[in-house]
């Protein structure tokens, strides 16, 4: 009797040799190290959140007293008129 290979049995193993490849080399990827100054991270961090801070608070108030102040800037030039 010869040997056989049933054609789905074979490419059900080649899928499942290849995923199992995939996923070992998925698992042993490290990922690159990079050079980083701490020091100055530290400080970016402080200084963006204490810039932000400010700006939100002065950007609410200007935006709702600009807001105010052209509608009676509006309202005093059509009284003039």
């Amino acid at each position: 009797m010869a040997v056989t290979r049933l054609q789905r049995k074979e490419k059900k193993l080649k899928t499942r040799a290849s995923k199992r490849q995939k996923t070992l080399k998925r698992f042993n990827k490290k990922p690159t190290i990079k050079n980083v100054d701490i020091e100055e991270l530290k400080k970016s961090f402080g200084t963006n959140k204490s810039k932000s801070d400010s700006t939100k608070a002065s950007g609410k108030k200007e935006t709702s007293e600009d807001k105010t102040t052209d509608k009676k800037a509006g309202a005093e030039s059509k009284k003039e008129e």
